[in-house]
């Protein structure tokens, strides 16, 4: 019975091949194939990992849109005082969705 043992010690033992680098996702470690990974200089980046980071960027840039929104609509009360806060609201998205920023993010 002592044999078993042995040779399974032996088996662990026995170095593990590495994937090849070409086919792992630097980001989230993983095999993957081919047709589901971007390569460039020396980074591969997988479908699922970009997926995941247009959401992160989505939901950035969402934040950022509300936040500068709200800001430039406080502006506009604050320049014209016959200015509802609605009409400000949409005046202000308008001017966003247009193009205009004080800085980009």
């Amino acid at each position: 019975m002592m044999t078993i043992y042995n040779n399974l010690d032996k088996w662990c033992q026995i170095p593990q091949r590495e994937p090849d680098p070409k086919t792992v996702c630097n980001f989230c470690k993983q095999v993957i194939t081919e047709d589901r990974l971007i390569t460039g200089p020396g980074v591969n980046i997988c479908t699922d990992c970009i997926d995941l980071c247009n959401e992160i960027v989505s939901d950035r840039r969402t934040e950022y849109r509300k936040k500068y929104i709200e800001e430039m609509s406080t502006m506009l009360c604050m320049a014209d005082e016959a200015l509802t806060a609605e009409k400000a609201i949409v005046l202000a998205c308008s001017i966003f969705d247009a193009g205009y920023r004080k800085g980009e993010i």
